[in-house]
């Protein structure tokens, strides 16, 4: 993660919002009940992006898991291609690094803010911690990273 980002000050409605976020935007039913209380004991960090700001970049080892909470952001692919190309653009409740969280890869894209935006990242030791507790979850981001990794290699013949 960019380490020039300033951290906000996290609290529980944000937390609740973020949530509820998630289940509109992609985990759905795979969330139980009370997300927002598990988020709260994830080591985790809400930070401020200004536009332009790249959160992770492709090829980086970050392994860390990140949800949108506010703005936008690119998501950038420069693999076999000589001008990186944006492949899709992220909206509050998306979240992004599930392939090299989930692989322990490098990144395969990077992720650009293009608004005012505030991202959550949870750590990965935690967040793994969190996912076997809830195979539910678990089994969603996998699909979601495979469906991602299929876009990124058809996008690249």
């Amino acid at each position: 993660m960019n380490s020039s980002l300033k951290r906000v000050v996290t609290t529980p409605t944000m937390l609740s919002r973020l949530a509820e976020q998630l289940r509109i935007a992609e985990l759905g039913d795979a969330l139980v009940p009370d997300f927002a209380a598990l988020l709260d004991t994830l080591p985790s960090g809400a930070y401020a992006c200004p536009p332009g700001t790249e959160i992770v970049s492709e090829g980086d080892s970050d392994l860390d898991f990140y949800v949108l909470y506010s703005g936008k952001a690119g998501v950038w692919v420069s693999k076999n291609r000589a001008i990186p190309e944006q492949i899709a653009e992220l909206a509050p409740g998306d979240f992004f690094g599930e392939i090299g969280f989930l692989m322990g890869t490098p990144r395969t894209a990077s992720v650009r803010t293009s608004e005012e935006t505030v991202v959550f990242r949870f750590e990965v030791d935690a967040f793994k911690r969190l996912l076997e507790k809830h195979p539910a979850l678990d089994s969603r981001l996998r699909e979601t990273a495979r469906q991602r990794l299929r876009g990124i290699y058809l996008d690249s013949l």
